[in-house]
């Protein structure tokens, strides 16, 4: 059903970026990366053309991201971020 449907997520930080952490240090950029690895495989089941702003735990900037959304020009752009994280 998502045949021809390009989507772009956008898992936020990365690298010295970390975003927020949980009370046992698990980092915003590592949540973000590996949900939104876990959303772009579904996708793809789908039939969904998924790009992705980062697949491993770098920096993009704000204008690096933009940049690739207006070079992309997906049909719809997500960006993933938590506020805070609680450990289980």
């Amino acid at each position: 059903p998502l045949s021809g449907i390009k989507i772009l997520l956008d898992p936020g930080h990365g690298g010295k970026e970390s975003g927020a952490s949980g009370p046992n240090g698990v980092l915003e950029k590592d949540v973000n990366l590996v949900v939104s690895k876990l959303l772009r495989d579904e996708l793809v089941k789908r039939g969904a053309t998924v790009v992705m702003t980062r697949e491993e735990d770098k920096e993009v900037s704000l204008v690096e991201r933009q940049e690739i959304i207006n070079q992309q020009e997906p049909t719809i752009a997500l960006s993933i971020h938590y506020n805070s994280l609680p450990d289980s």
